[in-house]
This record gives C-alpha cells, structure tokens and sequence, in this order.
C-alpha cells in the first residue's frame, strides 16, 4: 500500500506541476483580455473584460483562484465566476467550503463551460481508444502465445515479422493507407467511409443515427502499433516463463498441457503485458489527435487541435489538463492490476 500512495502524490505533485506550468504560459503567451475581446479590441472594452475575469487581479491572487477553480474541493471567497453549477457542505458566514464539478473557464470562441465542451467530445476520444486496445489485447495476445508455443517454426517467423512491421510504420501512415486501400481504392466493395462519426443527430426523429463502419478504419490505425508490441511481449515473456522450474514440474507431474499453458504460465506472463498496455492506453489518448484529425473523428483530440489553432487557451489547458488525469487514473490502475496478478507484489 505504501507503493499506492507514493505514486498516487507522485502523479499528484506531477498534475500540480502541469497546472502551474499551464497557468504560465497563458499568461505568458499574450494577455488574455485581447484574446477574449478578439477585434473589439478597444480601451474600455479590455478593461471591461479584465474587470470580468478578474485579470486586473495581482498575478498570484490569479494563480490561487485558478487553483481554487479547478479543485473539486474549494473555498467560495476566492471562487469568482463559476461556470459550472456546485454543491454547498459547510457555509462559514460569507465563505464555505463546497465540493463542485472542476470549474475549467468559459471557452473565447463559444463562450461554453469548458467542461461541458470536453465532456462532449470525451466519449468518442475514449470509444475510440478502447475499441483500438480491445483489437491490440484481443489479437495479440493470442498471436503472442501461438508464436511462443511454436518457436522457430513458420507461424513464430510470420508473426514476428507482422509485429516487426507493426511497430515501425507510425499511426498516421498506416490511416492513410487504410483510407486509399478501403475507402478509396476498394470503397465500391468494402463500403468503409473514409471519414465521419459513430452517430449524428436525426432532424426527423429527435434521435441519433448510428454507423458503426465509421469505428473499423481508425480502430486499425490506431491499434496496429500498440497490437504489435502486445504481441511481441506476449511471446518473450510466455518463452521466458514456459522455462522457469515450476511449469516443467507441472509437464513432470502429467499436468494437462492447456492447463500449464493458460492457468500457471499465461497469469505470471501477463504482467509485462499488462503494464504495456497501460502505457499504449494512455499514448493512445495522445497518438489519437492524428487520427482524430484525419477520419474527421468528434473527439478530444480534435476539439484540442481546433482549441490551438483558435488561442482558445481555457478550452487548451481543460484538454490537456484532462489527458493528464486520465494518465494518472490509468497508471494507478495498473498498479491495482499488478498487485492483483503478482503475489510477489502483495509482499513488498
């Protein structure tokens, strides 16, 4: 458990670094009263606008409520503005202390709750990453124990070379070659769009109209690279297991060969993979922005790429700050799974 709560205020010292590292270059990067006014760009409309938001404030009293802003636990004299709605659980005369949704600004172009806007687009950005580590697990996983058992043989030397292949073509190439290969070149035949959304709203019926070919493309973009080293550390790590003392007392005492293969190598093998996959979990939240961007996905990558392009700052440091805790969310379920997996761990 001591492992759990260094990391844990490890992770947390590490979001903490990144919210200050934010709040700086926004401030840094021009002066947030131009941005927000955009051509209206007058005297009294910028001091209109600094008096709003609370930018003519000392550049600390700044950062403490921008801190204050995006805890969920803060205290009400110092919270300006909120644009989200929060609950009281202790009133102290003109202040309280409240637990709230994390306040993340109002967007410079729609003039949105940030988080509103993130949580739009946050569905489609983690449908598509889960569906593309669902793929990597489910496919390389197997392909990894088939080449291990059969080392040295055919099946072993086409699967390395698949995984070797994998690995070094980049998320984006392999997007524009599925698009050419299946949506332009063999379209009249696969019937796979080359870009668009799981849903869109129907005018007609209120409702939404669903298209799952739309999730087959950038499902094989975005999982082929991270199928490929699953696969690869799947095979190492049951080769490196299937020697240890233990399973080739299990083959002397006449245990069933499925059994020795997916109930004493196949648990001790995973722990690598695991970890791995963790990590490809959370760069694919990061690798999506491309992908994103090439298929025409409604996602968090796009919607932050669109934030840049337009110095929308709040909406910029609500996705990345957003990333950064699914990050952390991730690692410390790994660590969970670990300590579940390993009875090594459990001693330490």
């Amino acid at each position: 458990m001591r492992k759990f709560r260094n990391g844990l205020l490890f992770q947390i010292g590490l979001l903490w670094s990144l919210v200050t590292l934010l709040f700086l270059l926004f401030r840094l990067l021009g002066d947030p009263s131009r941005m927000i006014a955009g051509q209206r760009s007058d005297a009294g409309t910028l001091a209109s606008i600094r008096k709003q938001y609370h930018l003519d404030d000392p550049i600390g009293i700044q950062y403490l409520s921008y801190l204050n802003d995006l805890s969920p636990i803060s205290i009400n004299g110092i919270h300006h503005k909120p644009s989200v709605p929060f609950t009281w659980i202790i009133k102290l005369k003109s202040r309280g202390v409240m637990i709230k949704y994390p306040d993340l600004g109002f967007s410079f172009q729609t003039r949105r709750p940030v988080i509103y806007l993130i949580l739009e687009r946050l569905p489609g950005t983690l449908i598509l990453a889960i569906s593309s580590m669902v793929m990597a697990l489910g496919i390389g996983i197997p392909s990894g124990i088939i080449a291990a058992l059969s080392f040295g043989r055919w099946p072993d030397r086409i699967l390395s070379v698949i995984a070797m292949l994998g690995v070094s073509a980049p998320s984006f190439v392999v997007a524009i070659g599925l698009i050419w290969a299946f949506a332009i070149y063999l379209g009249s035949n696969t019937g796979l769009p080359m870009t668009g959304f799981l849903w869109e709203a129907d005018i007609w019926t209120q409702g939404y109209i669903w298209n799952f070919s739309t999730l087959i493309l950038p499902t094989l973009a975005l999982g082929l690279r991270p199928l490929s080293v699953i696969l690869q550390l799947t095979r190492s790590s049951m080769l490196e297991v299937l020697t240890l003392d233990y399973i080739r007392t299990a083959k002397a005492k006449g245990v069933n060969y499925f059994t020795i293969i997916f109930f004493h190598a196949l648990p001790n093998a995973l722990n690598p993979v695991i970890t791995a996959a963790s990590g490809w979990f959370a760069a694919l939240l990061s690798g999506v922005f491309f992908i994103e961007l090439l298929f025409d996905w409604q996602g968090l990558g796009k919607l932050t790429v669109g934030a840049l392009q337009q110095s929308d700052f709040p909406l910029l440091m609500g996705c990345v700050l957003t990333v950064g805790i699914i990050f952390m969310v991730i690692q410390q379920g790994t660590d969970v799974l670990n300590y579940a997996l390993d009875p090594r761990q459990r001693k330490n």
